[in-house]
């Protein structure tokens, strides 16, 4: 009995001081391909802000790490274009993709070189911008509210109207405003578009709902409100159900609103 006790004190002896030496030295990790240790964690040192490119090497407020490499973060859905962030949507010196300049006289309006602005926009100094919730173009070129101030349709106020929201200091359309979609500073990613306040790729199908009657029907009209929900206008002919029961034409075609929620 003895023996096994002092046996049995040598093994708690021995694991206390297993723990002891874990607490104060990391212990290696075993990591996987692509992953590296660094200091008992396993990093990808192509993309860790932390580690990039070797251990210990953090990048800098504002940068990412990108194959290895500190490189400048680019949001609000602009591009990286040698060591600054634009906008290729409307950058006549980085219309379209990085490097391709629009010839003199020309702008840049949604990433294309043109004679004129398109989308509702105006030239101002080279640039396309919106003269309803520019502040730097509020109604005119040139034309910039005060400190405080936001553009909205077109004057400059305290408060945001025709349904935008103040972001910073501009007035934008969450629902559809890449660099703010569905919230302010929520910038939408490459190749992505603000579509009803969501990030998506362009053309990609959102959602759908069926109906049909029980004799011809025919839909004239379809829109969204600010919440984005569909409205549709049509006709209908025999019975039909929408979803709160069966509606019954009063002979020939009768006319229909429907509002839909996503």
């Amino acid at each position: 009995m003895r023996s096994r006790s002092a046996a049995l004190g040598a093994l708690l002896v021995a694991g206390a001081c297993m723990l002891e030496t874990d607490v104060l030295g990391p212990t290696p990790a075993l990591c996987p391909a692509s992953f590296t240790d660094c200091g008992g964690m396993c990093v990808q040192l192509a993309l860790d802000r932390n580690n990039c490119g070797a251990c210990g090497v953090r990048c800098a407020e504002g940068e990412e790490c990108a194959s290895g490499r500190c490189e400048l973060e680019c949001g609000g859905g602009t591009s990286k274009c040698g060591e600054g962030c634009v906008d290729t949507k409307t950058d006549p010196a980085n219309c379209g993709s990085c490097g391709k300049a629009c010839a003199k006289d020309d702008v840049c309006s949604t990433g294309k070189c043109s004679f004129e602005c398109a989308g509702g926009t105006t030239e101002c100094s080279d640039k396309c911008v919106d003269m309803q919730l520019d502040p730097a173009n509020c109604g005119g070129c040139g034309a910039a509210c005060a400190p405080g101030e936001v553009c909205s349709t077109g004057m400059c106020a305290i408060e945001c109207a025709g349904g935008t929201s103040k972001c910073s200091d501009k007035c934008v359309d969450v629902q559809l405003d890449p660099q703010n979609c569905g919230g302010c500073g929520n910038a939408c990613g490459p190749g992505l578009t603000c579509i009803m306040a969501g990030c998506r790729e362009p053309g990609g199908h959102l959602w759908s709902k069926g109906f049909g009657s029980s004799g011809g029907d025919q839909g004239r009209a379809v829109a969204l409100d600010a919440n984005g929900n569909a409205l549709v206008a049509g006709l209908f002919s025999g019975t039909v159900d929408f979803g709160g029961g069966p509606l019954v034409s009063a002979g020939g075609h009768d006319i229909f609103v429907l509002k839909l929620a996503p």
